[in-house]
């Protein structure tokens, strides 16, 4: 793995993270990093405990896994966003 791609996918999971740490209490967000297999998944629920999203990035090929965990952070960003959304059109 190089330098700066690694340094790239530790930004990135550390957004993540933060991510999860600022969402609504309506989602439970799970990020776990598997080092034995790079592997990076996240999981969201919402209320009722239905999947809203569920992400395996394999970092086998550095710069495809870089590419795919952008994409895990926009899509959670998305569901933030909807979920503080509803969240203040409910109160």
């Amino acid at each position: 793995m190089s330098k700066l791609t690694s340094q790239d996918i530790k930004l990135v999971i550390n957004s993540l993270l933060e991510m999860a740490f600022d969402a609504p209490e309506s989602l439970a967000i799970n990020v776990n990093y598997r080092s034995i297999l790079p592997s990076l998944h996240v999981n969201v629920y919402g209320q009722e405990n239905e999947v809203l999203m569920y992400q395996m990035v394999y970092f086998n090929d550095i710069n495809k896994g870089l590419q795919d965990l952008l994409e895990v952070e926009a899509e959670l960003a998305e569901l933030i966003i909807k979920a503080k959304d509803y969240a203040e059109v409910a109160v």
